[in-house]
This record gives C-alpha cells, sequence and structure tokens, in this order.
C-alpha cells in the first residue's frame, strides 16, 4: 500500500479534479459517502453528531451527515469552530446541509446533546500543522469524555499525519476513515494507537500510478512480499542463493547463535558459516548441522591481528552479520570498525554490536558516514536511543522523525524495531504491518537478524530485506499467536512458520 505526505493532497486533488473532470464539491460528496458507508456499518441506534471545522475536512462532514439522512439515520452536524466553511466547494455542501436540516448546532452546545451513539471527528484535516488551538483542545477533552463510538474523517483531532507524531490532547477514536490515499504517518506509532481501526476509501480517484510523483514510502503487504522475493529457479545450487558470514553468540548469550542462524538458513540462503566460542558451536551444532562452523576463542580474547585475519575472511561472502549475542565490548567494536572500512559485501549491525558503537566510537555518525560497504543497522528503540544521544522515550515519541533523520544522515538502511517497525534509507520508508506483543520475547530480534542477513546475502539490496524480513517476521508471530496465545509463542517457532508462510504466500 503507498503511502503520501499529508502536504500533497491539494495536489492531488487538482491532479484528480482535472483528469476526472470533477469539481471540488464532487470529491467532498464522495469523501462523505464514503464516511457514511463506515458509520453504516457500525451503527446500532441513536443519533451520529458530526463535529465540523471550516476547512474541507468540516466540509466532508456536513456531506457525511446530508449522506447519512438519506439513509434514515439521526445526524446532525455542529460548527464546532463558528467559523463555517473557507471553499467554494465546502460552502456549497454547507449550504445544501442548511436547506436541507437547518444550522448546524452551535459552537460547543452539541456537547450536551444525549442520545449520540457515535461522534465524528471532522475538526481538522491531514493538512493542519502546529499546536492545536485552545478550542480544540476542549474540543478533544469533551470527545475523549463522551460515552459513544468514535470516528475521525482521515486524521484524529491532535495527530500529526505526516511524521506520526501525538500532541497532548489528541483524540482517541475506534475508527479512522482515511481519504483518498492513507498519510504514511497514521501507520506509524504513536499516531496509529490513537486512530484505531485504519480504513481507507480510495473516493474513485482513477489509476494510482496517475498520482506516482506523490508516494513517499510503503506499508508492507502480501503484494510487497510476493514483488520483493525472488522465485526459484530449477538450474541452481547452494552457491546460487549466496554466502552469509555470521558473527554471534558468547559463554554468556549461547542461544543468540543458535536463533540468528536458524533464522538465517529458514530463509534460504546457501551457505552460512557461523564464527563463534567452541561451547557455542558445540550446543548449536546439535541442533543446525546445516551451518559450516568457525570456532573462535571469545572475541575479547582476540588480538588485533586475530580480529583482522576474521575480517579478512569475510571477503568471500555476499553478506555479513556481526552482534548478536557477542556481548558489548571494545574488541566488538574493532572487529565492527574493520568491517565497516574495509570494502565489500552489505555488512548488518545488529544487537550488541550497535551497544558497541554507541559505547566506544568517538564519533557516531563519523562511523556510519566513512564506511566503505553498505550498512544495515537493527536496533530497537533503547540501541537506538544511545546512538543518537537521546532517550528511548524521544524516540519512541517520535519514531519516524528520528528514523528518516538518521537513515540519511548516516546514509545507512535502519530499522527501528518496535509496534509499526520502520525501515528507511536516504530515499526509501517503509512502515510494516506485522507482529505484535507475541515478539515481545528475548531471542525475537535474533531470528529477526537472521532472516534479514539472508535475504541480503540472496542479493536482495538491504533496505528490502529489511522490510521484507520485518514482515514475514511479524506475520509469523501473528499466526503463532492465534494457535498458541501472544503469552506462548517462542523465538524458536519463529523460523519455521516464516518459511511456511513463504509457502503459503507463493503457491
Amino acid at each position: 500500500m503507498k503511502l503520501i505526505r499529508p502536504t500533497s493532497i491539494p495536489k492531488i486533488d487538482e491532479t484528480a479534479m482535472a483528469h476526472l473532470a470533477v469539481s471540488e464539491e464532487t470529491l467532498i460528496r464522495r469523501a462523505g459517502a464514503a464516511v457514511a458507508k463506515e458509520i453504516l456499518a457500525v451503527h446500532k441506534g441513536g443519533e451520529v453528531l458530526i463535529l465540523c471545522g471550516a476547512g474541507n475536512n468540516g466540509a466532508d462532514g456536513y456531506a457525511t451527515a446530508l449522506a447519512l439522512r438519506k439513509a434514515g439515520v439521526p445526524a446532525l452536524c455542529a460548527d464546532v469552530l463558528g467559523k463555517g466553511q473557507r471553499s467554494e466547494g465546502g460552502r456549497a455542501v454547507l449550504a445544501d446541509y442548511v436547506a436541507t436540516v437547518g444550522a448546524p448546532i452551535a459552537g460547543f452546545d452539541a456537547f450536551s446533546r444525549v442520545g449520540v451513539s457515535i461522534v465524528v471527528d471532522a475538526i481538522l484535516g491531514s493538512g493542519a500543522s502546529g499546536p492545536l488551538s485552545d478550542e480544540c483542545r476542549l474540543a478533544a477533552r469533551h470527545v475523549a469524555r463522551m460515552d459513544a463510538y468514535k470516528i475521525a474523517v482521515d486524521i484524529p483531532l491532535g495527530v500529526d499525519a505526516d511524521l506520526g507524531e501525538v500532541q497532548k490532547d489528541a483524540l482517541s477514536v475506534d475508527l479512522t476513515v482515511m481519504l483518498a490515499f492513507p498519510k504514511r504517518g497514521l501507520f506509524s506509532y504513536p499516531a496509529k494507537e490513537k486512530c484505531g481501526k485504519l480504513v481507507l476509501a480510495d473516493l474513485d480517484m482513477g489509476a494510482p500510478s496517475r498520482y506516482r510523483e506523490h508516494f513517499v514510502g510503503e506499508a508492507t503487504d502480501d503484494a510487497f512480499l510476493l514483488r520483493r522475493l525472488p522465485p526459484r529457479k530449477p538450474n541452481t545450487h547452494k552457491g546460487s542463493f549466496g554466502r552469509l558470514q555470521i558473527f554471534a553468540g558468547s559463554h554468556k548469550y549461547r542461544g543468540a547463535a543458535h536463533l540468528v542462524a536458524h533464522g538465517a538458513v529458514r530463509m534460504g540462503v546457501g551457505l552460512v558459516t557461523l564464527s563463534t566460542e567452541e561451547e557455542v558451536v558445540r550446543l548449536t551444532g546439535r541442533h543446525l548441522p546445516e551451518l559450516l562452523f568457525d570456532p573462535m576463542a571469545p572475541i575479547t580474547a582476540l588480538t588485533e591481528a586475530e580480529l583482522y585475519e576474521r575480517v579478512c575472511a569475510t571477503d568471500t561472502k555476499d553478506a555479513v552479520l556481526i552482534g548478536p549475542g557477542c556481548g558489548v565490548s571494545e574488541a566488538l567494536y574493532r572487529m565492527t570498525e574493520m568491517l565497516a572500512k574495509r570494502e565489500g559485501a552489505p555488512l548488518l549491525i545488529d544487537a550488541d554490536a550497535l551497544g558497541a558503537i554507541a559505547a566506544y566510537a568517538p564519533d557516531v555518525t563519523a562511523f556510519f558516514t566513512s564506511a566503505k560497504r553498505a550498512l544495515a543497522l537493527t536496533p530497537h528503540p533503547l540501541e537506538f536511543a544511545r546512538l543518537v544521544g537521546a532517550t528511548a522515550t524521544e524516540v519512541q515519541a517520535s519514531r519516524m522523525r528520528f528514523a528518516l533523520t538518521y537513515a540519511k544522515a548516516w546514509g545507512v538502511s535502519l530499522l527501528l524495531k518496535g509496534a509499526g517497525t520502520l525501515i528507511a534509507d536516504k530515499e526509501t520508508l517503509y512502515v510494516n504491518t506485522t507482529g505484535g506483543p507475541a515478539l515481545a520475547k528475548g531471542g525475537s530480534g535474533d531470528v529477526l537478524a537472521g532472516a534479514v542477513g539472508s535475504f541480503i546475502a540472496q542479493g536482495i539490496a538491504p533496505t528490502e530485506a529489511l522490510a521484507l524480513g520485518a514482515y514475514l517476521h511479524g506475520a509469523a508471530g501473528d499466526s503463532l499467536a492465534l494457535e498458541l496465545s501472544e503469552y506462548g509463542v517462542t523465538p524458536s517457532d519463529l523460523p519455521r512458520r516464516m518459511a511456511e508462510l513463504i509457502a503459503q504466500k507463493m503457491r
């Protein structure tokens, strides 16, 4: 599903009106009919109260009321801000409402009505920016106290549809009806939590390709999976599907090596070499005999020359993954730095390797921008916060802003974990639509790293590999949760289910 920025809406409307030969008023009435359709699906009696602002979002509200009344549903509008309608199309729809129903309810008088079963927020559109006015904040508080099903037209009040941030008094709704095209910020937390269920009304805008210049990202889905996952040709061998080098595991985190390697082999890479401590080799070898093993001393015990030797040995690989379960240390930082500064295949930096960069790199930005190979990073919010000198709370409040800013500044492919996982590089944005609490267990990220490393080794570009891995990883968690509950899913369950989902989707 392609995503747009709210700032593109005026241009999109102009394009639609020109190519479809329709007026602004016609688009407003289409929006009203679409919102009314969603309301009718949940209406079980009682009055529908629609709160309207002065922009076209408010005009959509008046059009919604007219469509509902034609369907026999009692619907009334309130001019919450007392400013009427600004646009010509909006004024025409408001005039129709006044002629049909009467004058809108004035100001906040609407909040004293009884018998309201559904309240609709059509106060501000997705193009709104800046802090909410005192009137809007007060309106949001009134709506929050109402015992009614809450629906937002395009965006809830106080939610930023561009970057997914929310204001202090932002309204939480049960359903958000997105109009024409999905706005990228609504798929990212914390905004998504305020939006409830997201539904898209396309308003018969014509072929999406007509608006291609306005697309700025994609919400992953099965269509994305099928486009990005290449079919396998029959005349192939193990060398056809890449060589992945993994540095993972330690005495303390022995299971990490197993999980990352399992995630990798299940996603189809031809050859996996696991470099890890000898006791981890013994453990992992009993369960994953498919691997090539490279026993070594703990990273902290390796000399500079030995670290360099290991780095040089990766020159024949198609992807390198470092970090899961290695333990944060200066030696791990030095090894990661050597890899980054050596030309070669893409380098996936995960977990403890990210922690080592945050702890020991003199300049984090310089570390990434001076790399001589493509870098892919998979931090969770706390790891990312340490890298950028922020708090995890700050990162979570502005997830999309942080991800886009640093992916571009560092010149990397970045996956920011968490609900609504974000994947970005300097030109691309993906918002993952799968996954939930079933994945909130130690070891889940190791499986994800292995899957992504596998896809990169098979020749998929790092950013797409991150998005593909996140989508399958989350979908596997969702699928398993239906059988085992969100409590009962373990990271060890994920690799096989991810493979099963590929089999299902590619049939």
